[in-house]
């Protein structure tokens, strides 16, 4: 499954309560590929911030690759909702940083479309 998780935001939205560096490391996390460490600590961010969108990407991101399908389109609707103005400088795509200017609501338009694939 090619699905894209989110690095580095170029400007959070005001409903975003964690500061970058723990976005940053739980990115680490998904570009390592332990998706079990990185659902863990987007779950965590999550608690606490249940409607910010990138957290609910990458926690999307790390559950679709655990096979957690119903789960992962959860985050990626909320991602989608909460994410219009969410923009994006660097993805994570098959492991490989990518730089693009994108919103997180195209990244998980895109992923929710790939787990019907």
């Amino acid at each position: 499954m090619r699905l894209v998780g989110v690095f580095l935001a170029a400007a959070l939205l005001s409903a975003c309560v964690k500061p970058q560096s723990e976005l940053d490391q739980g990115f680490v996390m998904l570009a390592e590929r332990d998706y079990q460490a990185a659902s863990a600590h987007f779950s965590a961010m999550h608690a606490a911030a249940p409607t910010d969108p990138y957290v609910n990407l990458n926690l999307g991101v790390a559950l679709a690759e655990l096979g957690l399908t119903d789960e992962a389109a959860k985050h990626y609707r909320t991602a989608i909702a909460t994410g219009r103005e969410a923009q994006v400088l660097t993805v994570l795509v098959e492991g490989q940083q990518e730089q693009r200017l994108t919103t997180v609501k195209k990244l998980a338009s895109v992923n929710l479309e790939k787990l019907s694939e």
